[in-house]
């Protein structure tokens, strides 16, 4: 996934555009930082800070070759999976180990990928419905369906969003998904869950099946966070 998709993540349910504002950035600056149009290397180190990552491993996300989609390469077999995770370990007091140790080409592996999955297993109720359908269609996205199927981007978000109730087109997106129509209308009426940043934590022990806490998600975000995310690639 691009580097924003990985950070949006993470950040959610603040975005990388109300992060922008906080910090006197403008969006397309951050989204240009995160697409390596320019090294940006002050940006990297707030927006490291934010994340609670060292600065290279945000440059690693950033500057490392993506592999293929799993849609586009064959299988990889199960017992090869998560390997090379202890490249980003290192020693109390080490820097999480040498450039030259870390994979050439992202593996999932990474703190920030991690840490993205997290989000994903705590809060996949919270995300609103077109975050979901993405993520559901990735390498695709929501407007390539759309120009495919000869349709208006916005009135695919307006569907999404429960904004426009439209038959025919939650028809046809279910059926590109494989799941039957009333499973789409289910996501997109659904009432969604607060937000694990934004809930009253009810005690003190961690979720089951979760992650070690050091990638445990990001602090609060402000209140000002949107919670219906247009994602760009």
């Amino acid at each position: 996934m691009p580097a924003s998709l990985v950070v949006q993540l993470v950040l959610w349910p603040e975005t990388l555009a109300d992060w922008a504002r906080a910090e006197s950035l403008t969006p397309a600056l951050v989204y240009n930082a995160l697409a390596r149009f320019k090294p940006y290397h002050r940006v990297r180190d707030r927006l490291a800070q934010r994340l609670d990552v060292p600065k290279r491993v945000l440059d690693h996300l950033i500057d490392a070759r993506r592999p293929l989609p799993t849609a586009r390469r064959p299988p990889v077999p199960p017992d090869a999976r998560g390997r090379g995770w202890h490249r980003w370990e290192g020693s109390p007091g080490s820097r999480l180990g040498d450039a030259s140790s870390l994979p050439a080409v992202r593996d999932g592996s990474s703190p920030l990928e991690r840490k993205a999955l997290y989000r994903l297993e705590l809060d996949i109720a919270a995300l609103p419905a077109s975050m979901v359908v993405q993520l559901a269609l990735w390498p695709d996205t929501l407007v390539d369906w759309a120009r495919v199927e000869a349709l208006s981007a916005p009135l695919v978000y307006a569907v999404l969003a429960g904004s426009d109730r439209n038959d025919a087109v939650i028809t046809r997106l279910a059926r590109r998904l494989s799941v039957p129509p009333s499973v789409l209308r289910r996501l997109i009426e659904a009432e969604r869950p607060e937000p694990s940043a934004r809930r009253v934590p009810v005690d003190d022990a961690p979720p089951q099946g979760s992650h070690p806490p050091d990638i445990a998600a990001p602090g609060p975000c402000p209140a000002s966070a949107t919670p219906q995310l247009e994602l760009p690639f």
